[in-house]
This record gives C-alpha cells, structure tokens and sequence, in this order.
C-alpha cells in the first residue's frame, strides 16, 4: 500500500513540475521578445509607404496637381512617424513636394526611400524622407 502512495505523489510532483516549466517558459519568451530595431521599422513603414502611393495612384495624382490623396496617405501614419514627399523630374524642373501636417524640421533619425515611376510616358523620381517625431 505504501508504494502506490509514493508513485501518485511522484507524478503529482512531475506533472505539477511540468506546468510549472511550461509557465516560466511562456513569461520568459513575453519579456525577452526581440524589438524591432528604430531604424529597420523605419527603412519599411518609408519602402511600404512609396508602395501604397504608386500602386494606388497617388504619385500620378500629385504630379497632375491633386496631392490631396498623398497627402491623405501621410496623415494616416503612426503620429511619432513623420515623412516628406519630394517628385522631381530632372528635365523640365518639376518639383512637388507633399508634407504630413505638423512635422516641422528633421528628426535624429533620418530615412531616405527612393521610387521611380513613370506617368503619362515620363519618369520622375520620387524621395520620401521619413523621421521619427522627437
């Protein structure tokens, strides 16, 4: 009779062990969850963000004088994030240059993302400058 107690206390002890374990693992993997660098959250929310304006239309909407969807794009973004839209065609000098509100200088930070698209059977260059709010 007294063996059969000592082998239900045994699992008891493993099985409460187990869980035990299993929790400690799960607290540890939440603390210890690798972020995501500053800078390469930046590098991609610029790189998607060039993405959604050319897909979407956006860039050839600004460049035949409607920026209010860019803009409408950049005001969607994080509020700590800020970005400038500059399309620039090197022959006839065109430069247009779209905001998000209330983002004044540079951050510490600075991202520069390149895009050339082609509208109407011309290339444009267009640089999106994304910084952190300080």
């Amino acid at each position: 009779m007294e063996m059969k107690k000592a082998f239900l206390l045994t699992v008891d002890g493993v099985i409460a062990l187990s869980m035990l374990l299993v929790i400690l693992a799960i607290i540890v993997n939440q603390v210890f969850q690798p972020e995501v660098p500053r800078g390469a959250y930046l590098k991609q929310i610029s790189l998607d963000t060039l993405k959604v304006l050319d897909y979407d239309n956006r860039i050839a909407s600004a460049i035949n004088g409607n920026t209010t969807s860019a803009r409408s794009v950049l005001e969607a973004l994080p509020i700590n994030i800020c970005m400038q839209l500059n399309i620039e065609h090197s022959l006839n000098s065109t430069n247009i240059t779209v905001a998000k509100p209330g983002c004044g200088g540079y951050g510490n930070q600075l991202q520069t993302s390149y895009r050339t698209v082609t509208v109407s059977g011309t290339r444009y260059i267009v640089k999106l400058e994304s910084w952190f709010r300080g």
